[in-house]
């Protein structure tokens, strides 16, 4: 039985919606049982977004801070004091030294949700690179380079920057217990 629900008042309906698509007529058939067993927004995930966002809010300076910190990796790239450790090698010890830094830092502060503000400290991180990115290379190499040239590429340093705050942030949680 299909159900509409129009001020307030439940009523049956047959409803076919018809698109272009390419070119093709597609029909599609609305009913109650798809809809109610293929629900995204669940009263429980809704409080885990909302509460996720209330952590946001509360600590917005201090996750901006920590994504700030981590730009000394990209600058030290740019400035090549990153040639002289050595490319490589420096890149994964400014990772390291970024990450103990978010550790300490997170260990003192002592927030409620330590996973949570390091993961958005990695997506802040990310905007920032992106950001700085932007900027820097049409002026360094004369022409738009990096992760805005490649829509793959910018999904990938938000993911990546996303994970890295989720392994210190687990980090954290475990060794404040």
């Amino acid at each position: 039985m299909n159900l509409l629900v129009y001020n307030g008042k439940q009523e049956r309906y047959g409803l076919e919606i018809q698109k272009r698509t390419l070119g093709r007529l597609i029909r599609f058939r609305e009913n109650q049982e798809f809809w109610s067993s293929h629900r995204s927004i669940t009263p429980e995930r809704n409080r885990f977004l909302m509460k996720t966002l209330d952590i946001v809010k509360e600590n917005l300076l201090f996750i901006l801070g920590l994504g700030a910190l981590a730009l000394v990796r990209p600058i030290m790239k740019m400035t090549g004091i990153m040639d002289l450790i050595g490319q490589q090698f420096g890149s994964i010890l400014m990772t390291i030294l970024i990450s103990l830094a978010w550790l300490v830092i997170v260990l003192i502060k002592k927030p409620a949700s330590p996973v949570v503000i390091l993961i958005f400290a990695g997506m802040s991180y990310a905007l920032y690179a992106v950001i700085l990115s932007g900027l820097i290379s049409p002026l360094l190499d004369g022409k738009l380079q990096g992760p805005l040239t490649n829509p793959f590429a910018l999904v990938s340093v938000f993911a990546i920057n996303a994970i890295w705050g989720f392994v210190v942030g687990f980090i954290a949680k475990t060794l404040r217990r």
